[in-house]
């Protein structure tokens, strides 16, 4: 089974997500590859490259959505409690997700407000 950046930017290609069909048909024939050539170590580089490019660009529509909904009294993400630092605890626990090239972690943290 297939995971990680590559899976998501062949998902979002097989929906028809315009800017991925953009980048990934720029960037195979950039690279002279077949749609098979993404199933390499260059296709993995280059889809990590093209994920990336994809979620910079809406990170700002997001971000406005967000804004927005807090505004209109949606404020099921937003904790307005914590928002200023001086309110967050002397010490907090918490559990981050992320990913690496080679795979995905779970990270547990402590943190220590000075």
């Amino acid at each position: 089974m297939e995971v990680g950046s590559l899976a998501r930017v062949l998902m979002l290609y097989a929906e028809g997500h315009e800017q991925t069909k953009e980048l990934v048909n720029m960037t195979l024939k950039t690279l002279g590859l077949p749609v098979e050539g993404l199933f390499s170590t260059l296709g993995r580089t280059a889809a990590r490259t093209l994920e990336s490019k994809i979620m910079a660009d809406s990170m700002q529509g997001w971000y406005d959505q967000l804004i927005t909904n807090i505004k209109a009294g949606d404020v099921k993400t937003f904790n307005d409690q914590f928002w200023e630092p001086s309110s967050w605890p002397k010490q907090a626990q918490g559990v981050g997700y992320m990913e690496a090239p080679r795979d995905s972690r779970v990270r547990q943290g402590l943190t220590r407000r000075r």
